[in-house]
């Protein structure tokens, strides 16, 4: 079998307290291989590149997932508090929440449903596939060798399809229900930092708002061009009856944005680490509404670039004190949670799991998204031991590493640690097994 090196085994062993003994070594050996793995992630695929596809004893790798006893819950605490001990250097603290699609389909998947695809969509068709509804919690924060912030999941859920609930018998939660939990845990976990949680126009809700302004959490997203936003309520009122809580309805969005006599500002901000821009802005600060819940103070900019000729996009932050240009650049940090869904799917083998159990499935998608924030931890620490260069080419040059340079120089870090470590009473042996030789032909030779 293979091992890690010690300075990567470092980053690993906090999470051997959450498997028994006997179970242990095999989910280390799962990791092991799915770093180690290329195009499919699934259990056969690691044993195959651990060197164990005549291992008669497989069974035991797949009960990892499907039957072995482990909380995915504590390892989403552990994996934080790792994230958090190694790479939070700054304040606040950014906490991105997005969801995705892992397509699957086959009568044995319990949880799939139709659901829209972005990737596959263009403006002109919207695409829809059969598969299953991930929502993941990702750590954004900087990293020493990257000009972005790298977004790193440390928590996903699946949210089960409405149909498959009403056939299981439970009663469907949506993704709002399943986020609202999700920062109620986290809460629980960070109650004495101050976190600005970052999601797309889909968690624009203000009953979401309001959980998030009671864990003392700020939400800045993207804001409908239709809410209803009222001015605040006055501060004297003198007629009978009970106070008000807020006070007019105020001109909609939609209509700022195509009234000519309102004035918009030039506003210069970082766009997307690729150099300043100047765009057009109007912002302001009032209540949002809605029948049945208390109104929230929220601080709104609306947005308009003049160059691509582009519609009026508002955001919002529960953070009334924030200025435009912060609010804008908080809200861009939120990119890089889909580029971490993008990469983990070109390289850690999203989309490619082939597990029938529920178990099974409720589990290896998220233990492949913690792999990628671990992976990132265990860079990171390396770069300031080492040297870590970008596999640049003849015809490609880039000049900041990549996750798919940390992914290589994490798997050639295991490789030279089974081929080339030494025998400790002879420095100058080799001291590795006959069967390793075979190993690495087969990886080399396999087509696929």
């Amino acid at each position: 079998m293979l091992s890690l090196p010690e300075h990567i085994m470092i980053i690993f062993h906090p999470f051997s307290q959450l498997f028994s003994k006997r179970v242990w070594p095999h989910t280390l050996q799962l990791w092991i291989g799915a770093i180690l793995c290329r195009k499919q992630h699934t259990v056969s695929a690691i044993l195959r590149v651990l060197g164990l596809s005549k291992a008669t004893d497989f069974a035991k790798y797949h009960r990892v997932l499907n039957k072995n006893k482990w909380s995915p819950l504590a390892a989403s605490r552990l994996l934080l508090d790792s994230l958090i001990g190694h790479l939070h250097n700054t304040r606040p603290l950014f906490i991105g929440i997005d969801d995705t699609l892992e397509r699957r389909f086959g009568k044995r998947i319990s949880f799939k449903g139709l659901y829209h695809d972005t990737s596959r969509s263009i403006p002109e068709r919207k695409a829809y596939s059969i598969g299953l509804q991930w929502l993941s919690m990702m750590f954004i924060c900087p990293l020493p060798f990257s000009k972005r912030r790298w977004a790193l999941p440390f928590m996903t859920v699946l949210a089960p399809s409405k149909r498959s609930n009403e056939r299981a018998g439970k009663r469907h939660k949506t993704i709002i229900d399943w986020s609202t939990q999700m920062v109620l845990q986290v809460h629980r976990w960070l109650s004495d930092k101050s976190v600005y949680l970052l999601a797309d126009g889909a968690f624009a809700g203000v009953g979401f708002a309001q959980t998030c302004r009671r864990c003392n959490w700020h939400l800045v997203c993207r804001l409908r061009l239709d809410a209803r936003l009222y001015d605040f309520a006055p501060s004297h009122w003198r007629k009978p009856g009970r106070k008000p809580n807020k006070g007019a309805r105020l001109t909609s969005l939609k209509e700022r944005s195509e009234d000519p006599s309102i004035c918009w500002q030039p506003l210069t901000i970082n766009w997307y680490q690729k150099g300043h821009r100047t765009i057009s802005c109007q912002s302001g600060t009032c209540l949002w509404y809605r029948s049945g819940l208390q109104p929230i103070a929220i601080r709104w900019v609306m947005t308009r670039d003049l160059r691509r000729d582009k519609r009026a996009e508002v955001f919002f932050s529960t953070d009334v004190d924030l200025s435009p240009q912060t609010l804008i650049e908080y809200y861009f940090q939120r990119w890089n949670v889909e580029v971490t869904f993008e990469e983990a799917r070109q390289h850690l083998g999203f989309n490619t799991q082939r597990q029938w159990a529920d178990k099974a499935i409720k589990r290896a998608t998220p233990a492949l998204l913690a792999l990628y924030s671990m992976i990132a931890i265990t860079g990171n620490n390396l770069s300031k031991q080492q040297n870590i260069t970008p596999n640049n080419t003849a015809w490609y040059h880039k000049s900041e590493l990549t996750f798919s340079d940390l992914l290589t120089y994490i798997r050639m870090q295991i490789w030279m640690h089974s081929y080339f470590k030494t025998s400790d009473n002879y420095p100058d042996l080799l001291n590795y097994h006959i069967n390793l030789n075979q190993m690495l032909i087969n990886q080399l030779a396999r087509a696929a």
